[in-house]
């Protein structure tokens, strides 16, 4: 319920949107917007989108718009805290979308518990102190892999 109640803050066109939740005896569902355009990578392997390969153009577009929904994030107080390409999925209108806010934190002050995925985690989350800028170490991780591969 911590997600939804975040989900329910953040209203962005980059932002996967939330739309209601349903539970039963042995779950939660939450209904939030389809993303038919996949995730960011159709593979980790190649860092291809459709079969080809990201240009510098097609990496600054897809980063601006992860940094201004993750500007918008920050200003209602919320980290993401998982940033990675599995993260970062396409909208039908074929708009970037941030999802996943499973493990993200709405607070003000430092943070101190370990959260993330290893290969984006910033250096700070690994030494338990650390605030909302640990999202951008991770949105630049998911850009180096765009340019680099």
């Amino acid at each position: 319920m911590d997600e939804v109640d975040l989900l329910r803050k953040v209203d962005h066109p980059n932002i996967v949107e939330y739309f209601e939740t349903y539970d039963d005896k042995n779950y939660l569902y939450l209904v939030m917007e389809l993303c038919t355009g996949g995730e960011l990578f159709d593979t980790h392997d190649d860092c291809l989108k459709n079969g080809k390969p990201y240009t510098e153009r097609m990496a600054a577009e897809v980063i601006m718009k992860c940094l201004q929904a993750l500007h918008h994030c920050h200003s209602v107080g919320i980290t993401h805290r998982d940033i990675k390409p599995e993260n970062l999925m396409f909208g039908r209108d074929g708009e970037v979308r941030l999802v996943d806010f499973g493990l993200a934190k709405d607070t003000p002050n430092h943070m101190k518990s370990y959260a993330g995925t290893p290969y984006f985690m910033a250096p700070e989350v690994l030494n338990c102190d650390y605030t909302h800028k640990c999202d951008i170490w991770s949105i630049a991780c998911v850009l180096y892999m765009l340019l680099v591969g």
